[in-house]
């Protein structure tokens, strides 16, 4: 009643045996759909990576942006800030031969005339041949050869009222420092 594999199988055997062809035919058939889905898998990998990339690409690319932009807001901050020191500095210095040794400063103008009295400034003012119509401050320095010259203090005074008064008429907003005539 045994038969073999090769022999003609007896109608029970028969039904054994093709069941377990079966089996091996279901199971290399998953097999096949193991390693077909394994692949698909692999198949649906390649469009997110490639997707995945170009989202990287794209991210670098709007962090450069933004990098950019941000560097275009402080830049222009900090031209607004030296703007505005600029326009806050435009000083000039003037006076007699004392100051002609001042270093240059940026935004400073320093204008030098020796032998120039307070009285000689507030003509030269007057004139317009010292120029106030942009500047913020003004520091004077001069008197010295007034006291060389031995005026009196009272014709010093109405020197200097003199010269605040047409420096004021220049530019009614500039600020005025008088430097102390030295001893």
């Amino acid at each position: 009643m045994y038969s073999s594999v090769f022999s003609c199988p007896e109608p029970e055997n028969s039904q054994t045996q093709h069941s377990v062809k079966v089996e091996k035919k279901s199971s290399s058939v998953s097999s096949l759909l193991f390693v077909e889905e394994i692949v698909s898998k692999d198949d649906d990998m390649l469009p997110m990576k490639a997707e995945l990339e170009q989202l990287e690409k794209e991210e670098i690319q709007l962090r450069k942006q933004q990098e950019k932009e941000e560097l275009r807001i402080k830049l222009n901050k900090k031209k607004a800030e030296v703007k505005a020191l600029k326009e806050i500095r435009p000083v000039v210095i003037i006076g007699d031969s004392i100051i002609k040794n001042i270093s240059p400063i940026e935004g400073v103008k320093i204008q030098s005339f020796p032998g120039a009295t307070i009285g000689r400034l507030a003509y030269l003012v007057s004139q317009h041949k010292i120029d106030l119509y942009d500047k913020s401050f003004i520091v004077v320095h001069v008197g010295t050869n007034n006291i060389s010259n031995q005026q009196s203090i009272h014709s010093i005074g109405s020197d200097f009222a003199n010269l605040i008064a047409s420096i004021r008429h220049e530019n009614h907003s500039i600020k005025i420092i008088i430097s102390s005539v030295l001893p």
